[in-house]
């Protein structure tokens, strides 16, 4: 008799929870005007965007429609936007990221708002998550070099047929999800 040789197949699961970015605009003083943001997404190679002017008492429903005009927004699906009014004055303006966004930098708010003493600010309510990072994979106490998030299915290969334990690889991965995840086969 004998034994037919097959290939062991693993499945390497790369992933995390999503979680979608908020921020959030704080307007002092202002009772009239305009204002607008920028959203600078030159540094993952892409443009800067700029909103449509916002008046200084939109509600929620306006400027969603606003920041969701944003191609820098709208490519990764739509933004929610909350802004509660109390006693008739508008509150501070949460804006909700859609979850493809990722971990996108802060707006930068241009303020064209009255009397010349009013200030918008910008902050960061909750972090949008995007994994980073690298790791490696071992065998019989060999470990690979680093493995990088976003490597090709290629270069994991060859990092795994340099230890002396493991012979000829095949190595498929899975188009990321919107936090980088995937699958590598």
């Amino acid at each position: 008799t004998r034994a037919v040789s097959t290939a062991e197949v693993q499945v390497i699961s790369i992933s995390a929870t999503p979680v979608r970015e908020k921020q959030k605009i704080t307007l002092q003083n202002a009772n009239a005007g305009t204002f607008f943001l920028t959203l600078d997404l030159t540094g993952i190679g892409d443009e800067k965007y700029k909103s449509g002017d916002i008046q200084y008492n939109a509600d929620s429903a306006t400027i969603e429609t606003i920041i969701n005009a944003m191609e820098g927004i709208n490519k990764y699906g739509q933004a929610k936007v909350d802004r509660p009014f109390e006693n008739g004055q508008p509150g501070d303006i949460t804006i909700e990221f859609p979850v493809k966004a990722g971990n996108p930098p802060d707006f930068v708010a241009i303020s064209q708002l009255e009397p010349v003493t009013a200030g918008i600010s910008v902050s960061e309510v909750t972090t949008g998550n995007v994994i980073q990072g690298s790791y490696r994979l071992g065998l019989n106490d060999q470990w690979t070099e680093a493995v990088n998030i976003g490597d090709s299915a290629s270069v994991v290969a060859q990092k795994l047929t340099a230890l002396d334990t493991i012979g000829v690889v095949a190595v498929t991965v899975t188009t990321p999800d919107p936090q980088k995840g995937r699958n590598y086969t």
